[in-house]
């Protein structure tokens, strides 16, 4: 049987092109209440929904509105990015925040490629919000593959675990995980990757079914092999990917909160687990 490897050169190129190809953008905003920011075809703007609109709190001081360290004066008005976000594949990182601060929908074809990002900061005072966003093309394709004659390693595949009824109490990450489970899924991922083993791929769907036929909290929490950086980081990849499968089919966004274990947990499965909690 043959296998398949990228050679040394055809990889760094991928990376050096997609790279390339790919434009940030950085916003610092000043949060008292609940707004949605939009982005779409190369512009931003607001739909404000409660309290003070984004940087209008008197409180708020210089960190009113902010793009890339630029003043954007007035909420009200669109504020064009200088390239074209459609066709683009959105990646958010949350660098600073007090209350919420996530997806609510995924940019795709058929929603024209819009991103929509939530605030909601209830608290009697405004606080900064900082998200760091990667759009790239959606275009950009796999780097180039050579077939060779290898003896292929076989990966030990896990299965997909569906648990009822589990009774646990955790704190991590300052958020108190609610003391009756009343439904876990267990999905697992190829070592090392953000790629879900087939069976778990395929159990998507029906985790999904019973998401969305159930109106309790949603929570997503991970179990990297270790506490180091790269764990940590491959987890929130794996958590990511997992919170934008289910936004991107309807699950609100207020309903999920990531949870990470690190080195508080001793198992070492590649997995991430989906629980429903009263």
């Amino acid at each position: 049987m043959k296998n398949y490897f990228i050679t040394a050169f055809s990889l760094l190129s991928f990376l050096l092109n997609a790279q390339k190809d790919c434009k940030t953008m950085l916003i610092d905003v000043c949060i008292d209440g609940e707004s949605k920011l939009h982005i779409k075809g190369g512009k931003l703007f607001w739909e404000h929904l409660s309290d003070d609109a984004p940087g209008d709190h008197k409180n708020c001081g210089d960190i009113k509105i902010k793009i890339n360290k630029t003043a954007w004066p007035d909420w009200s008005f669109d504020h064009k990015l200088g390239f074209n976000t459609d066709n683009m594949i959105v990646t958010a990182t949350v660098l600073k925040k007090n209350q919420t601060s996530q997806i609510a929908q995924v940019a795709n074809k058929e929603n024209n490629w819009e991103t929509i990002w939530y605030f909601n900061d209830p608290a009697a005072f405004p606080h900064q919000y900082s998200v760091s966003f990667l759009f790239c093309p959606e275009t950009i394709t796999k780097p180039i593959v050579k077939k060779e004659n290898i003896k292929p390693v076989k990966q030990k595949e896990e299965p997909f675990v569906k648990t009822d009824s589990v009774k646990e109490k955790k704190v991590v990450n300052s958020f108190a995980v609610k003391n009756d489970i009343k439904k876990s899924f267990i999905l697992f991922f190829i070592s090392t990757t953000t790629s879900l083993t087939a069976a778990s791929n395929a159990a998507l769907p029906e985790i999904l079914d019973e998401v969305k036929n159930n109106s309790e909290d949603i929570v997503i929490s991970g179990f990297p092999d270790g506490g180091s950086a790269s764990a940590i980081k491959l987890y929130e990849d794996r958590a990511h990917f997992i919170y934008n499968y289910l936004v991107g089919k309807g699950v609100h966004p207020k309903r999920i909160v990531y949870l990470g274990y690190g080195n508080a947990k001793k198992e070492t499965e590649n997995r991430i687990e989906i629980s429903l909690t009263e």
